[in-house]
């Protein structure tokens, strides 16, 4: 009899057969996917988070665009980083 294969089984083969640039995409998409759910049990906290990470790191662009966000769902460009050399 057969065992049925479970989607963290089926993951794992997916991401074995992945680069290691490939992965830290999926890494990235996995942030973003918290962060999102993050933001949308408490949008206020989250938005004071991200403030309080982008001062620190001293994004001053990016936080401008913060403040000027309208509402709870925030939206940033990405950049890719061959770009910003």
């Amino acid at each position: 009899m057969r065992k049925k294969v479970t989607n963290r089984e089926k993951l794992d083969r997916e991401v074995e057969a992945l680069d290691e640039d490939q992965v830290l995409e999926v890494l990235e998409y996995i942030t973003i996917m918290r962060s999102l759910r993050h933001q949308e049990v408490n949008p206020r906290k989250f938005k004071e988070e991200v403030t309080e990470l982008l001062t620190a790191q001293g994004n001053a662009h990016r936080l401008s665009l913060l403040n000027e966000q309208k509402g709870d769902v925030l939206v940033f460009p990405r950049t890719h980083p061959a770009a910003s050399e």
